[in-house]
């Protein structure tokens, strides 16, 4: 692709989850970004997904979810490893509510750091960031298109996200694109642990380069998926987690009953990469391989195997190849069973919970498999409302 002059080259770095949990997490920890800020400090600009609201408040917006949050000190830290720009627009941001979203904004601001994706209603939670970096205009959108059943997106005055509509954003990109020179686009999107986006997820990517967007970063799935050039945009699917840390998860019962549950990550689900483009006025390159990176004891730690340098090439060689779909659902069905229903279906998990089956757990079991079924079909992204 053909490149413009040095002065014209912006350089992006974007990353996955971030969510400051943990024993080691909660608290801000200078030494956490130690080895990969040399590679921040290289770029123009550095892009990652806030996963967890930055506040003190003690009350969950919904006791019975998975509820993240960290300390909001975490702000003038991610600003002083040379982190540039936050999307919001996730199913977290709201988990303490109004106030943990406006002690997050507070935060956020005071660090002097971008944000868009989130607000105290939805004008402000579907406004873009506009950065100028050497006299050129960018403008970095974010939306969520995660489906959660406790409230989450921005109203007319309510505060919350900026919820994902087709027709609104596209008519939004077209409007912006004669007004600024660089177009960035964060989308929290697709399913959890899954591989590969669906075929529903690239036909929107498509759409959406179509409309000016120049890079389109996706988060959602807590894994790596892979990046293709669609109409001269770049997408990368999935970043996978930055930051994330095994936690606690405490939680209220429906009777009332406090419970409590430790969340151990997989080693896929501590893998990430920070992912590079350049943009030009002549279009969108990549100069460099995306990196990999790990959350390890002592913070983050690049991965510089052979191996883990090819693991988002691996996971983008099915998108040139005919009947994607058709490999899409089988990958779907696999999934489904190996995240959902292989553990209940064991023969040595059925005798041990033999006698305790009850009726409710066959409408409880059907209920599951019909949902991983509309999956499969497209129809769905969420597993679990």
């Amino acid at each position: 692709m053909k490149r413009g002059n040095s002065t014209d080259l912006i350089t992006v770095a974007a990353v996955g989850d971030i969510a400051f949990v943990g024993e080691r997490l909660g608290k801000p920890a200078p030494k956490l970004f130690s080895a990969v800020r040399p590679v921040f400090e290289e770029c123009d600009l550095v892009i990652g997904n806030l996963e967890s609201p930055l506040a003190k408040e003690t009350r969950q917006a919904n006791p019975e979810k998975c509820s993240l949050k960290s300390h909001p000190g975490w702000a003038s830290e991610l600003k002083a490893n040379a982190i540039s720009y936050l999307s919001l627009a996730n199913n977290h941001i709201m988990d303490y509510g109004a106030e943990g979203l406006e002690s997050t904004l507070k935060s956020l601001s005071s660090a002097g750091l971008h944000f868009s994706g989130a607000g105290g209603n939805i004008e402000e939670a579907t406004r873009p960031a506009f950065i100028e970096i050497r006299g050129q205009k960018l403008a970095v959108l974010a939306y969520s298109l995660v489906e959660v059943s406790s409230r989450c997106y921005a109203g007319g005055n309510l505060p919350g996200v900026a919820p994902f509509i087709q027709d609104q954003v596209l008519e939004q990109i077209r409007s912006m694109r004669a007004h600024v020179d660089f177009l960035i686009l964060c989308l929290h999107w697709g399913i959890e642990h899954y591989k590969y986006p669906s075929p529903a997820q690239r036909k929107t990517a498509k759409q959406l380069s179509e409309a000016g967007v120049d890079l389109i970063l996706g988060h959602h799935p807590h894994t790596v998926q892979g990046a293709e050039w669609i109409n001269g945009g770049l997408i990368a699917y999935s970043l996978g987690n930055f930051v994330f840390d095994d936690f606690e998860w405490h939680y209220t019962l429906p009777d009332g009953t406090i419970g409590s549950r430790h969340v151990t990550l997989s080693e896929e689900n501590r893998v990430g990469v920070v992912f590079k483009a350049t943009l030009s006025r002549s279009g969108v390159f990549q100069e460099e391989p995306p990196l990999l990176v790990r959350t390890g004891e002592d913070g983050i730690e690049l991965l510089s195997d052979v191996r883990h340098g090819l693991l988002l090439q691996e996971r983008s060689r099915f998108f040139d190849r005919p009947g994607y779909d058709f490999f899409w659902k089988i990958h779907s069905l696999r999934m489904e069973w190996t995240l959902r229903f292989r553990r209940s279906f064991s023969f040595k998990y059925f005798w041990k919970n033999f006698k305790k089956l009850r009726p409710h757990h066959f409408v409880r079991l059907y209920t599951s498999i019909t949902r991983s079924l509309r999956i499969v079909r497209g129809k769905s992204s969420n597993p679990y409302e």
